[in-house]
């Protein structure tokens, strides 16, 4: 088989750098020079992910023995996260999230891989429920290895079910949102920049249009009353939609 003209080849540890955009290298280049802590505060549709994988990758780069805390809100990212690290080259992967007996054991064989040099790296994928959980936090803590954090879509981070696993032990801590902020919470913002070094890079929407990178659209926001019964209908169906999602 020969893969067609029109097709890209994947992005490996080895292009992934060099395949970025002027922007996405400067956003790694600032997160670098802040001692590597900091928010990327990224438009939607701007490469966020392959920002952030590339910085990890040459992270890495550097040897040191590291346990790499990924964090995303639904379990439909984790799997994505998970799907493109692989495709990177990357190995010992454990997916935390459902059952922890589960990836309680994979994650401590994981980890000891890299102890016993049979691995580099040790690569957690977490949902925020997961991330948060006592189990969670005690393999994070007894761990020797450097520990980094990643938090996709970073402004559930701060939620006061989640903030409890934004441990002071990750020394390395990246966030990824195109919104930073927490809705009418000011003080929650201020400590949950604080806590990933503030945000070192800025990309908005404009930017991207005017570069390019993004087509320019037109955005429209409409506020809609819904009845008691359309209301409840409209809970049972989110409810739905997210089990699906989640499968």
């Amino acid at each position: 088989h020969t893969r067609r003209h029109s097709e890209k080849p994947p992005f490996t540890k080895e292009t992934i750098y060099g395949r970025l955009y002027p922007f996405q290298r400067d956003a790694i280049a600032k997160w670098e020079a802040n001692s590597r802590r900091g928010i990327l505060n990224m438009a939607t549709g701007t490469g966020k992910t392959k920002t952030a994988e590339a910085a990890m990758v040459r992270l890495l780069e550097g040897g040191k023995k590291s346990l790499v805390v990924i964090v995303a809100p639904k379990q439909l990212l984790v799997s994505q996260w998970s799907k493109d690290l692989r495709e990177l080259g990357f190995e010992n992967i454990t997916e935390v999230m459902k059952n922890s007996r589960e990836w309680t054991n994979e994650l401590r064989t994981n980890i000891n891989r890299v102890h016993l040099s049979r691995a580099k790296e040790v690569i957690a994928v977490a949902t925020y429920d997961s991330f948060a959980t006592d189990a969670m936090s005690e393999i994070v803590r007894e761990s020797e290895l450097e520990k980094v954090l990643i938090a996709d879509e970073m402004h559930h981070s701060w939620a006061p079910e989640f903030k409890k696993g934004l441990l002071s032990e990750y020394t390395i801590r990246l966030g990824l949102s195109a919104t930073p902020e927490r809705y009418m919470d000011d003080e929650g913002t201020k400590e949950m920049q604080a806590y990933f070094g503030g945000v070192v890079f800025e990309y908005g929407i404009r930017e991207a249009i005017d570069a390019g990178f993004l087509v320019p659209y037109e955005y429209f926001a409409e506020v809609v009353a819904l009845t008691p019964p359309e209301l409840e209908e409209y809970g049972e169906l989110s409810v739905t939609i997210a089990k699906r999602i989640a499968i």
